[in-house]
């Protein structure tokens, strides 16, 4: 219930704050398909707040698709696959509409939190 509320919260301050002005229209201009697929777990902070974050992105924009999965199935499934030592959370990887890996991005990215 913590980790729901948590969420709900990010979620309720995205909608009522919306996203800064240019972001929204960057995401308006996007005309590829992009899927993300995204290791995390409910009980980790940065996930709560990242997830809710590309849950909003996705519905401003029909050419984004999310999916999620489990540190754990990330850990079977695509630790070796990526050549990384461990999977830190949340990890997304931002794929192609043929499912190719175009680039990631890691726990705290610095671009993210610089805004």
């Amino acid at each position: 219930a913590t980790e729901q509320g948590a969420v709900a919260r990010f979620r309720q301050k995205l909608e009522s704050d919306g996203l800064p002005s240019a972001l929204t229209e960057r995401l308006q201009r996007i005309e590829r398909r992009y899927r993300l697929l995204v290791a995390g777990e409910m009980w980790c902070p940065d996930c709560q707040i990242n997830l809710a974050a590309l849950d909003f992105a996705q519905r401003l924009q029909p050419n984004i698709e999310l999916a999620i999965i489990s540190k754990g199935r990330a850990e079977d499934d695509l630790r070796q696959r990526l050549a990384l030592e461990r999977i830190p959370i949340p990890l997304v990887l931002v794929l192609d509409e043929e499912f190719n890996l175009l680039g990631r991005f890691v726990e705290r990215p610095q671009a993210v939190l610089d805004g």
